[in-house]
């Protein structure tokens, strides 16, 4: 996946194109237990966002999103208030899949 987004040459993509700032970031997602991004759209800069991973057989297959409008709540509220719910409906999605749902390459 990040390269067929390297490859790509628009902006927005440039993160993809550089392995030691997304390696950085990747290690901090992976220490915090959730992915954010603060205003960090190029589009909409009036948004935020955490994430918690859906995994399979160790795997990330997705991710369970709460965006909301930035102004609202800085991340570390958004984090204090909203992560253990996330993580709790991620978990029961992963519960509640089978071998047979999930469809590797």
């Amino acid at each position: 996946m990040i390269e067929i987004l390297a490859a790509r040459p628009e902006e927005e993509y440039q993160l993809a194109r550089e392995p030691e700032k997304l390696a950085a970031i990747l290690e901090r997602t992976r220490r915090q237990g959730y992915g954010e991004n603060f205003r960090g759209w190029q589009q909409e800069e009036k948004i935020a966002s955490i994430a918690v991973p859906i995994r399979s057989q160790q795997r990330v297959i997705g991710c369970l999103n709460l965006v909301y409008m930035a102004k609202a709540m800085s991340l570390e509220q958004a984090a204090q208030k909203y992560l253990a719910p996330l993580q709790k409906v991620a978990a029961q999605i992963e519960s509640r899949m089978t071998e047979e749902e999930v469809f590797y390459e």
